[in-house]
């Protein structure tokens, strides 16, 4: 606090949107480190009858800032801060319905030891997050092991080894789990179960010591140097020893990278494509995605699609069931797909988590080749984008992040047209698909009306108008044969009757104003 007026206006504003509790603490930056209880009680019983609040906050006593971190025991805990770190928006506080802790800094904000006191006490969104997810569901090894990482992040190594060692129990022979287990173990200065668990990694993925030995050096994007690299084909033994990345760093692929990190990324993606474009098939060794463990995964979606249905189903409508059931019957033929025609080396996994960015953004380096796979080229982009960025920012780079791909392919010799001529298009298939999402976006249109009372009959016009027309072009796509260029419209007497003839006038003002 820097004066007990600022204080008093936090206690009236925390009781207006409703605050539970109060605790003031004391921080490095905190210039007044004394409260006077009854003047502060008072303020917050004027600030509720004032806003008509019916609940009265509950005001602790003056904490220090180490000690309210160790004592709080709240399920969701959050750090406000001004520094230059991955943030959350608040608005996504206000979805959650358990009790939450959320530290305000003094004017002068926390300093950098104390947010980093604040993260080993578990304050931070990620953490929380993988938590409830594994509340939801106990037995998924990739949450035990994304919670892993964000402890060693957090620098809690401990933590992060238990979280490994509960991901490898479901699942033995996920090789990033031992892998990410050998970090926290030399984090926390156990070199010799590091090693171990290293080797472990690379015995399940003896690819990526292929990699090493065979393209790491010749490849156009920037890899780890390998120091050292041997593989035991008797004994399975492995040693790797790669360059150390310090200075480097990754984004939080559930945070989401940035649309600087996005635009590297890409930079890095557009060689790699290019390099092995149609020849990639002359490395016997690296493998197509009609690779055994490939049909697993395939068998595997089969194998559990009752389960889902038995345990989600009655959150789905009947029309997504049905295009889950069509999705399923077409999936065994998704190997051979992405294994015809024109391949390239796609990385498979390439997502931020398994690329080093230097601190000004203007390089990377690409780590993690153990899936690395001959693939229809743009897989890596469409994965980077789907899985690594907000959706809101997704929404505004990808029609350009792909124009940007294209365009890095073209500049390196890439004949597109060419290839574009060679894929074949089961127009049949696009077009049951199509009809299935018009289908689908009918129901929503008709469920939208459940709750068209809640606007004003202005609104209620409009939105009746946009129904319409949009339910036509949608029943036209059902019922068209499978033309897949034709594109349906409507005319300008059907636009037109989807109006009241009162409202006319308000046509071509809003012509004007656009």
């Amino acid at each position: 606090m820097k004066s007990s007026t600022r204080f008093e206006f936090f206690l009236e504003k925390a009781t207006e949107i409703g605050i539970k509790e109060i605790t003031p603490i004391i921080s490095k930056n905190t210039l007044k480190k004394g409260i006077n209880m009854l003047r502060s009680t008072n303020k917050i019983i004027s600030a509720m009858k004032q806003s008509v609040k019916y609940y009265m906050p509950k005001l602790n006593k003056l904490e220090l800032f180490e000690t309210f971190c160790n004592n709080s025991d709240e399920k969701y805990k959050f750090i406000s801060t001004c520094q230059d770190i991955k943030k959350i928006p608040v608005s996504k506080l206000t979805k959650i319905q358990e009790s939450t802790v959320v530290l305000i800094g003094p004017e002068g904000d926390f300093n950098k030891d104390e947010i980093d006191y604040a993260k080993k006490n578990e304050f931070g969104l990620a953490i929380n997050v993988f938590k409830q997810a594994l509340h939801l569901k106990p037995n998924d090894y990739s949450t035990y092991n994304h919670l892993g990482i964000t402890y060693s992040r957090n620098g809690q190594p401990q933590k992060a080894i238990e979280a490994h060692h509960k991901s490898i129990l479901i699942h033995p022979n996920h090789s990033v789990s031992h892998f990410n287990l050998g970090l926290a173990y030399y984090y926390s200065n156990q070199t010799q179960s590091a090693i171990k668990s290293y080797q472990r990694a690379l015995v399940l993925d003896p690819d990526e010591v292929k990699f090493y030995n065979n393209l790491s050096s010749q490849i156009n994007v920037k890899t780890p140097k390998p120091y050292y690299v041997e593989h035991n084909e008797v004994s399975g033994r492995v040693l790797l020893l790669l360059e150390y990345m310090d200075g480097w760093y990754s984004p939080d692929q559930i945070e989401g990278a940035s649309v600087k990190e996005i635009e590297l990324a890409i930079e890095g993606l557009i060689p790699i494509s290019s390099q092995f474009w149609g020849t990639v098939r002359d490395i016997e060794w690296i493998p197509d995605m009609k690779e055994s463990y490939m049909l697993k995964i395939v068998d595997d979606m089969v194998e559990y699609q009752p389960e889902f249905l038995n345990r989600f189903g009655h959150l789905m409508t009947d029309s997504r069931k049905k295009l889950l059931n069509k999705i399923v019957d077409y999936y065994p033929n998704f190997p051979q797909i992405l294994s015809d025609g024109i391949l390239t080396l796609t990385h498979w996994d390439y997502r931020v988590e398994n690329l080093f960015f230097t601190p000004n953004v203007d390089d990377i380096t690409v780590i993690d080749w153990q899936l690395m796979m001959a693939n229809k080229p743009g897989w890596d982009l469409a994965y980077l984008l789907c899985t690594n960025v907000q959706i809101d920012i997704r929404r505004e780079i990808f029609k350009e992040s792909c124009e940007v791909y294209l365009q890095g392919l073209k500049n390196n010799g890439i004949d597109q047209e060419k290839y574009s001529s060679n894929v074949k298009l089961n127009t049949n298939e696009i077009n049951l698909a199509r009809k299935e999402l018009a289908s689908i976006a009918n129901y929503y249109y008709n469920e939208s009306k459940k709750g068209i009372e809640s606007f004003s009959p202005e609104s209620r016009i409009a939105i009746n108008a946009c129904i319409e027309l949009y339910g036509k072009l949608n029943d036209r796509i059902i019922s068209r044969g499978n033309d897949i260029k034709y594109r349906e419209s409507l005319s300008w007497s059907e636009k037109l009757g989807a109006l009241p003839i009162s409202k006319y006038w308000k046509l071509p003002a809003a012509y004007l104003k656009s």
